[in-house]
């Protein structure tokens, strides 16, 4: 989101949209995008007719408003007055790569943060932080490592180490950094390109008070001298004094729920209950051919499913759908334009096979969902349910001796 003077501007990610909510009247216009997600890079016209990707933060700097553009790996542009989108940088390419606007590549940048001079970009997939240099036109790395090098490493420059960081905020002469997949809120000094833990103890947890736990926080903001955490896996919001950097959970009073609602889309609502995420290293597929995800899950000794249960899976093609379809696929409205299946089975088998077809070359991510029953095998004590996220990222190509076969491999625990 970016506030500017009474209209906040709203980055609709799943709707592949910008919306600017007047606060005065309480109404709320889409401003750009067509609702369809865009299969170009380079685009530029009048807003509300050039399509969008996976718009994920914004940050107004003059009448210019920045996009982080997720699904196409680059950075674009709303001039407030004219009503124009364009492409501002970027390749289109998932990498890292320095250089000049439209030469730089990102990987699904997501947070995005300004000094007034420079943007700074949490671009997630490589785990890095960038900066574009708003006079001078260029994309700079200023910590982290690269595609699929992550880690939790305070640091310098390179060494730097950061699991999908998704926020970032500008506060005083420092970027503050939602460091997700770590657990943690990252202090990062861009004149010495060194970075450390501002606060979180690494692993999931929601206790508040001057040593606090987070679970995968994904944004951030500051207003009066506190920051507020889009507490992601809490479903809470987060609250530091950034003076004595003492953490609460911010509770609204007399918040409660819509009396009515319409039916949820069982899809949308789908349950993740003790989830756990799995990055994987990227895996190579033939082009133009038909194969399968295998799916492989170790139970513990003595378990098996539960025959009675249903256990559930859903699997979306995030990125490149030009480069991996599902069979029989569907178009999952409540999560935006994403093209995936959604199963609930009984006496569902392991390895799970789920039949997908390879196009042409190129890069795709696949992200598989799966919830799992299982008890004992002679079926005392309580039985114990946990999902497995899979984020998989993959490379298709026309050398014909790659497999047509993607494999994922998991295990849970009796604990």
């Amino acid at each position: 989101m970016a506030l500017d003077g009474d209209s906040l501007y709203v980055a609709d990610t799943e709707n592949h949209l910008i919306r600017r909510v007047d606060l005065k009247s309480k109404t709320v216009e889409t401003v750009a995008g067509t609702g369809q997600q865009s299969r170009e890079y380079f685009r530029q016209g009048p807003a509300r007719t050039i399509a969008l990707s996976s718009p994920w933060d914004l940050q107004i700097v003059g009448r210019q408003l920045y996009i982080t553009m997720a699904g196409t790996h680059q950075i674009w542009k709303l001039d407030l007055e004219k009503q124009e989108v364009s492409t501002f940088a970027g390749s289109g390419r998932e990498a890292r790569e320095d250089g000049a606007l439209l030469e730089a590549g990102f990987a699904q940048p997501s947070g995005i943060a300004s000094d007034g001079e420079k943007l700074y970009i949490a671009d997630s997939e490589s785990n890095i932080i960038r900066t574009i240099d708003l006079a001078s036109g260029q994309v700079e790395t200023i910590v982290g490592g690269d595609l699929f090098d992550f880690g939790d490493v305070d640091g310098s420059g390179d060494k730097v180490r950061l699991q999908h960081p998704l926020g970032v905020v500008s506060f005083e002469d420092k970027i503050l950094i939602a460091d997700t997949y770590n657990h943690k809120i990252k202090e990062l000094d861009p004149r010495t390109r060194t970075v450390k833990t501002f606060l979180g103890t690494g692993k999931p947890g929601q206790s508040d008070g001057v040593a606090p736990s987070l679970y995968e926080p994904g944004g951030l903001s500051i207003a009066n001298e506190t920051l507020y955490i889009a507490d992601t896996n809490n479903h809470a919001v987060r609250t530091v004094d950034l003076k004595t950097k003492k953490a609460s959970t911010l509770n609204i009073r007399g918040l409660q729920p819509p009396l009515q609602s319409a039916a949820p889309d069982s899809a949308a609502t789908e349950g993740g209950p003790n989830a756990e995420e799995i990055k994987l290293a990227s895996q190579t597929v033939r082009a133009e051919s038909r194969g399968a995800l295998i799916v492989q899950v170790e139970l513990p000794a003595g378990y098996h499913l539960n025959p009675a249960a249903p256990q559930r899976y859903r699997v979306l093609v995030e990125n490149g759908q030009r480069q991996i379809g599902l069979e029989s696929a569907t178009e999952l409205g409540a999560v935006g334009h994403d093209v995936g299946i959604s199963q609930s089975l009984k006496n569902l088998q392991l390895p799970l096979r789920i039949p997908l077809r390879s196009h042409e070359a190129g890069k795709a991510e696949l992200r598989l969902q799966l919830t799992l029953f299982y008890c004992r095998e002679d079926n005392t004590g309580t039985c114990r349910i946990k999902t497995l996220v899979w984020r998989v990222p993959i490379e298709v190509t026309n050398n014909p001796s790659a497999p047509a076969e993607i494999k994922v491999q998991g295990k849970v625990s009796a604990d």
